[in-house]
C-alpha cells in the first residue's frame, strides 16, 4: 500500500513537471511555426508572383519587334538547353531577357539553392534559364502534356478555371534532380494559344522543415499539400494553419503540439527516476502490459496495408459476424504484379498493393472486414450485404483503383473480382471458393 501511495505521488509530481514544461515548449514552438509558416507563404507568394510578373512580361513583348540578341552571347551564357540547334524563337529571345532581368533584380528568388526558375518553350522545345549552369536533363517528357498534364508540373490541357489565377501547383514528384520538389507554372499566351511556361521548381529541403513531412493529397478535387508529422501519431489532431496556393490547392501547415508532448516524454521519466525508484519499476511493468496488449492486438493486421490478415479468422467478433451465413464475399486479385515487381521493383509493388487497400477503405463500410490474403490477393467479406450490392461495389472498386495509376512510375494498377453469397450451409472457405470462380469467369468474359 506504501508503495502505491509513493507511485502516485511520485507519477503526480512527474506529471505536474512534464506539463509545465510541455507548455513551455509548446508555447516556444508555436511562436517558431507562426513565423516558419509566414516564411513559407511569403516565399509561396514570391514565387507565384514572380511567375505570373515574368510570363505577363513575355506575353507583352510578344507583339514588338524581334528581340535581337548576339549569338556569342548566347552560346557562353549557359542558360539555354535545347532538344535540337535550333535557332530560338521569339518567344524564347524575349523569355532569355525577361529571365536576365530577373536575375540581376531579385537575387531573393533566383539565388536560392532550391529553386530553379526558367521558361520552358513549347514552340522550339528549350528551356530557358534565369541563372547558368542549372543541372537539368532535358528531353521529351518535359513537353508532352500526357506527361506532365497529370502531374500539374505544366500549363497544357489544364481546364480554364484551374488557370483562371494564371499559375498551377503541382503535387510533390521526384524532380530533374533527383529530390521531392513542387513546381509553380505561369501560361505564357499567344493570341489564345499556351506558347511555353514560365516555371518555378522548389525542391524541398527536408532540413530546414525540422523534422516536418511533406505529403500531397487529393480531397474533391480539391490538393492538399500537407506539412506535418506524419511520423507521430495523433498528428491531425493538433491543429495547423492552411495557406491557399491557387484555385484547388493549399498547403496544411500542421501545428507541433502532438511532437512537443512526444518529444518532451523524457522530462516525465527523467522526472519519475528522480522522484521514486519504485514507481519508475511500477511504470516500467505497466509499459510492458501496454506493449504485450498492443501486440496481440496488431497480430491479426498485416503490416504494409494495414488491413486484416488470415488469423483475423479466429476472432471471436468477425466468427460473430458470419456465423448465420448471412454475407457476401469479393475476392480481389491484383492483376500483373509480377510485370509491376520485376519491371520496377518491389517498392513499386508494395505501393501498388497499399493503394488497391485505401482504395477498398475508401469504397466499402466500416462494417466490412477487409482482409489481405497474401501476395497481391485480397477478399472482402460484407455482413447483410445482398448480391447485387456486393457486385456494384466490386465494380466501384476496380474503377476507383484504375482511375488513380501511381503517377511516379507511370503504373496503372488494375484488379479481378469475384463475387459470392454465402448460404447458411456453406463454411467462409466454401464462399471464398465460389468467388474464386466467378472471378475466373470474370476473367474468361
Amino acid at each position: 500500500m506504501l508503495l502505491l501511495k509513493l507511485s502516485k505521488r511520485s507519477l503526480s509530481i512527474a506529471i505536474a513537471v512534464y506539463l509545465a514544461v510541455a507548455s513551455l515548449m509548446s508555447i516556444v514552438a508555436m511562436h517558431q511555426s507562426k513565423r516558419d509558416f509566414d516564411a513559407i507563404a511569403n516565399y509561396f507568394e514570391l514565387y507565384k508572383s514572380s511567375a505570373i510578373l515574368a510570363g505577363l512580361l513575355i506575353e507583352s513583348k510578344l507583339d514588338e519587334p524581334r528581340t535581337e540578341i548576339p549569338k556569342d552571347e548566347l552560346e557562353a551564357s549557359q542558360r539555354i538547353q535545347s532538344l535540337d540547334a535550333k535557332t530560338l524563337t521569339t518567344d524564347e529571345l524575349i523569355a532569355y531577357k525577361v529571365l536576365g532581368d530577373l536575375l540581376q533584380y531579385n537575387h531573393k528568388l533566383t539565388e536560392r539553392p532550391n529553386i530553379s526558375v526558367y521558361y520552358r518553350s513549347y514552340t522550339g522545345k528549350k528551356l530557358v534559364f534565369a541563372k547558368p549552369n542549372e543541372d537539368y536533363k532535358i528531353s521529351e517528357q518535359l513537353f508532352d502534356p500526357l506527361i506532365c498534364s497529370p502531374a500539374r508540373t505544366c500549363s497544357l490541357n489544364m481546364h480554364d478555371t484551374e488557370l483562371a489565377d494564371r499559375v498551377v501547383i503541382s503535387d510533390s514528384y521526384l524532380g530533374n534532380l533527383g529530390t521531392d520538389t513542387f513546381t509553380v507554372t505561369s501560361p505564357v499566351y499567344k493570341e489564345g494559344t499556351i506558347v511555353g511556361d514560365v516555371v518555378v521548381d522548389i525542391r524541398v529541403n527536408y532540413q530546414n522543415l525540422n523534422g516536418r513531412t511533406v505529403e500531397t493529397n487529393l480531397v474533391n478535387g480539391f490538393y492538399y499539400v500537407t506539412v506535418g508529422f506524419e511520423n507521430y501519431p495523433f498528428s491531425n489532431l493538433a491543429g495547423a494553419l492552411i495557406l491557399p496556393i491557387d484555385n484547388d490547392s493549399a498547403i496544411i501547415y500542421q501545428l507541433p503540439i502532438i511532437k512537443v508532448l512526444i518529444d518532451n516524454l523524457w522530462v516525465l521519466f527523467v522526472t519519475w527516476a528522480i522522484v521514486g525508484t519504485f514507481h519508475r519499476l511500477y511504470a516500467s511493468n505497466v509499459q510492458h502490459r501496454s506493449h504485450l496488449a498492443h501486440a496481440i492486438k496488431n497480430a491479426s493486421i498485416d503490416e504494409l496495408t494495414s488491413l486484416y490478415n488470415r488469423k483475423v479468422f479466429e476472432d471471436s467478433d468477425f466468427e460473430n459476424a458470419i456465423k448465420e451465413g448471412h454475407y457476401a464475399v469479393i475476392l480481389i486479385d491484383g492483376k500483373k504484379f509480377k510485370q509491376i515487381n520485376d519491371t520496377h521493383g518491389h517498392k513499386a509493388g508494395d505501393l501498388a498493393l497499399i493503394h488497391i487497400a485505401r482504395t477498398m477503405k475508401s469504397t466499402f463500410r466500416q462494417s466490412d472486414w477487409l482482409i489481405r490474403l497474401g501476395g497481391d490477393e485480397f477478399v472482402v467479406v460484407m455482413p447483410l450485404c445482398p448480391l447485387e450490392s456486393a457486385e456494384r461495389l466490386a465494380t466501384n472498386l476496380r474503377e476507383n483503383i484504375v482511375a488513380r495509376p501511381l503517377v511516379r512510375y507511370g503504373i496503372s494498377v488494375q484488379v479481378t473480382t469475384g463475387v459470392a453469397k454465402a448460404t447458411s450451409e456453406e463454411t467462409l472457405m466454401d464462399v471464398i471458393e465460389r468467388a474464386d470462380q466467378d472471378m475466373y469467369q470474370y476473367k474468361d468474359a
